[in-house]
């Protein structure tokens, strides 16, 4: 009994959609209750019910690419095709028919470089979100080149291809080191995680935009 439910709730977990809802959940510490709630008003995260989001639980990589392509605002708006773009024509384990297919198509058209082969419902590591989030912003414009290093006590265990969108992450203040001056880069991001760093990446947009606007 107790495996079917675990089952069940893995299963609502991987294949939530991200609709705006009027309630907040009671399982968000404060720490993670402002992205939460942002994110819910403006339609990029749900829960798995009227009162649970589920902060600690892991996200997949479908839900990843659909709350970063949703929350930055990406697009397709740009780009003329002869033909309407398909999913399997791109990802060998995306069906065109999948919830999370546009945001997949979407992502390749702006540079999010997913493998193809990736398995929509299998986890994503924090330098995997990481990567794909600092894709998705510095998208949106011309971002200054700082130039500054921070010291990551747990370099060593980040793919190389990350590193400097992972550097520029800690940069932006989308995320913080642990107090040991670690990232665990490794290890699974959680939804509450997704959720704060989606959140301060728009506000890096925001910000970034208006001082364009101003200029």
């Amino acid at each position: 009994m107790k495996k079917i439910t675990t089952l069940a709730l893995t299963t609502i977990l991987l294949s939530s959609l991200t609709f705006s809802t009027a309630f907040a959940f009671t399982d968000v510490d404060k720490g993670q209750a402002e992205a939460v709630s942002f994110l819910k008003d403006r339609g990029v995260v749900s829960g798995i019910d009227h009162d649970h989001f589920v902060p600690k639980g892991k996200i997949s990589y479908a839900q990843s690419v659909q709350m970063i392509v949703k929350g930055l605002g990406l697009n397709l708006n740009t780009i003329r095709f002869s033909t309407p773009p398909a999913a399997s024509n791109i990802y060998t384990n995306i069906p065109n028919n999948a919830w999370y297919s546009d945001a997949f198509v979407i992502a390749y058209y702006n540079g999010l470089e997913i493998p193809k082969d990736v398995n929509p419902n299998a986890t994503i590591t924090r330098e995997q979100f990481g990567d794909l989030l600092i894709r998705a912003l510095e998208k949106n414009g011309d971002f200054p080149t700082v130039k500054m290093f921070i010291e990551i006590k747990d370099e060593d265990q980040i793919n190389p291809e990350y590193q400097g969108r992972l550097q520029r992450m800690l940069l932006y203040k989308i995320t913080e080191l642990d107090k040991a001056g670690k990232l665990h880069p490794k290890s699974d991001l959680t939804r509450g995680e997704a959720a704060v760093w989606i959140y301060n990446a728009i506000h890096v947009l925001d910000a970034h935009t208006s001082k364009v606007v101003a200029q």
